[in-house]
């Protein structure tokens, strides 16, 4: 899975402008250091997205899982 770092350099676009003009003028460090902080939050958000999807699969494979219970008993009381 490839994680949206770009989410992270454009949620505080300030740093990330000064960092490219910083590297623009040969200092790479500050470029280096908010990408880093940008992947860590494009994993914490790509974590949070990978628990919410399972929790909705979960979700609806109960509400499948119910509702096929109920096809099946009112087949069978018929």
């Amino acid at each position: 899975m490839s994680v949206p770092v770009s989410v992270g350099l454009l949620t505080n676009v300030g740093p990330y402008h000064e960092a490219l003009t910083a590297y623009r003028y040969g200092d790479p460090e500050p470029i280096i250091t908010v990408t880093a902080e940008a992947s860590f939050l494009a994993i914490d958000n790509g974590a949070r997205l990978a628990n919410d999807v399972v929790a909705i699969t979960e979700g609806w494979a109960s509400v499948n899982a119910r509702g096929h219970r109920n096809t099946r008993w009112q087949c069978t009381t018929a």
